[in-house]
């Protein structure tokens, strides 16, 4: 099978019910169907997730809701699917374990049982993937959803267990680590993150990071912990040989009657990918496909800046995506081969901007020397590609789209290797460099691949 990113959305087609609160509204028409699922994938979504919205309770399975939704998206053409086990789901919920004395399984044997009785049905179905986990889960849930992935290898090793982290961000470190009060974010999330990989095995780790922020008092800005949690989780992967995966913003969302997170347009969606293509991620969601399903009058996601509406209709961020993965596919290949080996930033600032400021600054300089016009904002990330060996530079220009800083900047880069060939989502042959200069729009990134 041809080698992919793994691309999928959050709040997937739904039932077409919403809500508001505890109030309930009908549209009527029923959005889990092959042709709004063709929808999905014609939009370059490859995964479909199902979501709480959609759970399995164990009922008849040849009756059951999702089954239907599996087979209408595997006749629309999606070839993975990851469901919703309520009856697993809500074991990665318990804090401190669920095997032993006292527990809800008095040894892992009986957890195995428990596993392979609950996917017996769905786990033939030529569109199944796996099963999703609890979501954003504090350091206390560690142990249980170890257990459960422990179990799963052993009954089902092929089946893939979404399992989404929180990010880092201020004020969490008592849920990202014991004794989390005592240290530092970065310290208490470096933790986090290494502690849950220890812990589960997993193959990789992922999270979701919303940096396209606008705030009343402080208009639009890049939240300062999206850049620095990117580089403590690649070291931590690259150290431990784990894949890492990203969810990204697709949604306008206030909260407490505020608005926190702006309507993402192409350059917003832009940003987001070429950031996560700098830093080597392969596994890429957004939140959210579908405007989300449940809301309140204080905290909601804005209907109509997802990929769809309530009601059913695409949205120009729709489109906007679609176009860019149309993009990615013309340097996916290459891409793909690639992994993170190392990150820092520069700027020509006296005062960085205070989304990078917490990057660790590291010495590029056997690679390249760069110069850029005033105002720069650039992270620089060192991939390698696995089957040559060559290095491969990403030059990302992380001033914010719509900030003060939002013009395009020219980039002079002299590089200390033989330059091979350039390539980017918008220039995937590297046409647009001119006398070892390129001009970048906030947002966009260049990669330099370098020999060996």
């Amino acid at each position: 099978m041809k080698k992919e990113f793994m691309l999928y959305g959050y709040s997937s087609n739904t039932d077409g019910t919403w809500y508001y609160g505890d109030y309930m509204f009908d549209q009527g028409v029923d959005f889990r169907t092959v042709e709004k699922y063709k929808e999905y994938l014609d939009c370059g979504l490859n995964t479909l997730m199902l979501q709480g919205n959609d759970p399995y309770l164990g009922e008849d399975w040849e009756t059951s809701q999702t089954k239907k939704n599996m087979d209408n998206a595997y006749t629309a053409g999606i070839q993975k699917v990851v469901l919703f086990d309520k009856r697993i789901y809500d074991y990665s919920t318990v804090k401190g374990g669920i095997v032993g004395e006292g527990k809800a399984f008095e040894t892992q044997e009986q957890l195995e049982d428990f596993i392979a009785d609950c996917i017996k049905d769905y786990r033939t179905h030529p569109a199944y993937y796996g099963f999703m986990l609890i979501d954003e889960p504090s350091w206390e849930c560690f142990k249980s959803i170890a257990q459960i992935m422990e179990a799963t290898r052993v009954v089902s090793p092929e089946t893939y267990v979404q399992c989404n982290l929180l990010p880092l961000y201020h004020g969490m470190m008592k849920l990202h680590s014991d004794g989390g009060e005592n240290m530092t974010p970065h310290e208490a999330f470096g933790n986090y993150i290494r502690t849950y990989l220890e812990m589960t095995g997993s193959s990789y780790v992922k999270y979701d990071s919303y940096p396209m922020r606008a705030q009343i008092d402080e208009g639009f800005f890049i939240l300062r912990y999206h850049l620095p949690g990117l580089q403590i989780s690649l070291d931590i992967c690259k150290e431990m040989n784990r894949e890492f995966g990203l969810v990204m913003q697709a949604q306008a969302y206030y909260t407490n009657h505020k608005l926190r997170f702006r309507k993402p347009e192409e350059v917003d969606m832009r940003w987001q990918m070429n950031c996560a293509l700098a830093f080597g991620i392969k596994v890429m969601a957004y939140f959210t496909y579908w405007r989300k399903q449940r809301n309140d009058v204080s905290s909601y996601v804005v209907d109509t800046t997802s990929f769809c509406t309530q009601d059913g209709r695409k949205t120009q961020l729709y489109y906007d995506i679609q176009k860019i993965h149309n993009e990615l596919n013309e340097i996916s290949e290459y891409l793909l081969d690639c992994s993170y080996e190392n990150s820092s930033y520069y700027t020509d600032m006296s005062i960085a901007e205070l989304h990078v400021q917490d990057m660790q600054k590291r010495d590029f300089s056997s690679l390249l020397d760069v110069k850029t016009s005033e105002n720069a904002t650039l992270v620089v990330t060192q991939l390698k590609h696995q089957p040559t060996g060559e290095t491969v530079v990403c030059l990302f220009n992380a001033n914010d789209p719509k900030g003060i800083y939002a013009t395009p900047t020219t980039i002079k880069a002299t590089f200390k290797r033989k330059l091979l060939r350039a390539f980017s989502l918008k220039d995937p042959k590297g046409e647009t460099i001119r006398n070892d200069q390129l001009v970048l729009n906030a947002g966009d990134s260049m990669f330099f691949v370098l020999d060996k």
